[in-house]
């Protein structure tokens, strides 16, 4: 569209360190966590206010993904889960001038990594409209046809501005650096023009150093090719590589674990380099299913729904992802925006609570999945618990954790946690303004409920939920990374950022460790509480004794094609 930003230069760089992108997200905390208020992004099915349910059909649900995330990847998986439907509607809202122009040029902007005839044949339509070209001429690079090559050339002395972007000056004086550039639709026919055929004819006089494209050398291309490319074309196109086809070039990751209620099944998520979710069998130590998911979104959260049918994901690209459990299916992708920390389910399976990164709490009714509720939470949500009974969320943030009745949305108290001390050395001035040793990062009911557990850096902590005063805490020795209590409710239970496991029994203060080499400190126990499993060593996930500390096993993480898979 006319004047809007280019964003294909620039991808915004997301590291593989979840904690890393934590405190990227909170490094502005002085200035914005107030204005994070106004930036939730809503979920993909909204209740309407004053409703009792909401529309669910394909078109809402496409509508109001193309509205709540500029995640390319998640819009195209959310897109691909209704098939060629989902391609009719993209095309549909694409074409319709009447359709706002965010949710349009979102439309626009994926018809191409959809590459359907008829998004094809829109796109070209589109290029002859000065609203719509720039976006066109850049979904148009991902067919690579050779039909559509003599059109980008045709384009290479148009002017028209696309935006503007910073530019780079490598080796100039400071003043011309971070300068604002423009970007012309002959910029973009350069760039499809290189999609589309794998020739590079720019050293570095390119974008990044003069601000546009060089233009010339492909005039001079064609010059010389045109005959040869009109005899036969095919010869001087890239070849296509679809989207999906990620094969087997990847290592495999398990990050978040979560047990299904019987204990029977893990289910694991890993790196945004493996795009694969699995589910094991414990007491035969096989991965039952693997299922495809997309890359370049780290799991960071997981669970299992009560009855055992679904587990939930939440990723660091802002979905909150529904399996079926027992085939590994994808069932639903929930968008909501920002980054999903924490996922959990009340103790009567009707609502899964999803707290992100701004600093929101989303409640879904897990028969219809519409969203029925918000809690502000006014700051990043790293943890989120039910009472036993339901009637309470608490949600473990920024210093504190707070406490939520349910049926009100009204918060009945906070718990001031112990904070860790800050580091005498930072990575750089990003890490010194996140402040990330000051979060409580895990809270847990005990199984009667008269007791709350919190963890942070520095320490674990009991509460009375009733009166929020604190009845017990000891040192955590590390970044608390997941919490528990033992069925019976007599030890309290954690995994930290030292590859420890640690168990704790407050009355007596005896406290037991398990060391769990490389892990990232997430665990999950069996109902019967005998074994505690933790991922660690980046690809399996270790099973322990947990009243010893044996390690009795491991689940192994292997690739899609060594077990049963489904790709659903």
């Amino acid at each position: 569209m006319a004047n809007e930003p280019t964003y294909r230069f620039f991808n915004n760089h997301r590291s593989n360190d979840c904690r890393v992108i934590k405190y990227r997200v909170l490094m502005l905390r002085p200035l914005v966590k107030h204005a994070l208020l106004s930036m939730s992004m809503g979920a993909l099915w909204l209740l309407p206010a004053g409703g009792q349910q909401c529309e669910e059909t394909a078109r809402s649900q496409i509508e109001s993904v193309l509205d709540k995330s500029t995640n390319r990847i998640l819009l195209r998986e959310v897109i691909d889960d209704f098939g060629n439907e989902g391609s009719r509607i993209l095309v549909q809202i694409a074409n319709d001038q009447g359709q706002p122009a965010k949710r349009r040029g979102a439309a626009i902007g994926l018809l191409g990594e959809h590459r359907s005839d008829a998004g094809k044949e829109l796109l070209v339509k589109l290029l002859n409209e000065r609203s719509t070209m720039c976006v066109a001429v850049t979904a148009l690079q991902w067919y690579r046809s050779p039909d559509l090559v003599p059109l980008f050339m045709g384009l290479l002395d148009d002017r028209h501005s696309c935006g503007n972007i910073v530019r780079f000056n490598i080796g100039g004086g400071s003043q011309e650096k971070n300068k604002q550039t423009e970007v012309f639709v002959s910029d973009e026919a350069v760039g499809a023009l290189e999609r589309s055929t794998g020739i590079r004819l720019e050293q570095e006089n390119d974008l990044f150093v003069l601000g546009h494209r060089a233009t010339q050398p492909w005039k001079d291309w064609w010059n010389e090719n045109r005959t040869a490319f009109a005899s036969d074309p095919s010869r001087f196109m890239a070849t296509q590589v679809d989207h999906e086809d990620q094969s087997e070039n990847y290592p495999c990751s398990v990050q978040t674990i979560a047990l299904s209620p019987d204990g029977k099944m893990a289910f694991s998520a890993g790196k945004s380099y493996d795009p694969w979710v699995r589910a094991w069998n414990i007491e035969t130590r096989r991965q039952v299913w693997a299922t495809r998911t997309v890359r370049d979104d780290d799991a960071q959260s997981s669970a299992f729904s009560p009855d055992g049918q679904v587990v939930v994901e939440g990723t660091s690209n802002g979905a909150a992802k529904v399996f079926d459990a027992a085939t590994g299916h994808r069932l639903r992708t929930l968008i909501i925006g920002r980054g999903v920390d924490s996922v959990a389910f009340s103790p009567d399976g009707i609502t899964l609570a999803v707290g992100s990164d701004d600093g929101s709490i989303r409640l879904f009714d897990t028969k219809s999945w519409c969203e029925r509720k918000k809690l502000d939470n006014s700051d990043m949500t790293e943890e989120i618990a039910f009472s036993p009974d339901g009637l309470w969320l608490a949600a473990a943030t920024f210093e504190k954790v707070r406490l939520w009745d349910i049926a009100t949305g009204v918060e009945l108290r906070s718990f001031l946690i112990r904070t860790a001390k800050s580091p005498k050395v930072f990575a750089d001035a990003g890490e010194r303004q996140a402040q990330l040793w000051r979060m409580s990062w895990q809270v847990v009911f005990s199984p009667d409920g008269k007791r709350l557990a919190t963890g942070s850096g520095a320490a674990v902590q009991l509460w009375n939920p009733m009166t929020g005063q604190e009845i017990s805490t000891t040192s955590s020795n590390g970044q608390v990374n997941s919490l528990h209590f033992s069925p019976d409710g007599q030890w309290v239970i954690w995994g930290n950022d030292r590859d420890e496991i640690v168990r704790w029994n407050p009355p007596t203060g005896k406290r037991h460790r398990i060391k769990n080499r490389f892990s990232l400190g997430d665990t999950a126990i069996t109902p019967d509480g005998k074994m505690i499993l933790s991922p660690g060593a980046g690809t399996e996930i270790g099973i322990y004794e947990l009243p010893t500390g044996r390690k009795t096993g491991v689940l192994r993480c292997t690739k899609a094609s060594d077990q049963s898979t489904s790709t659903h």
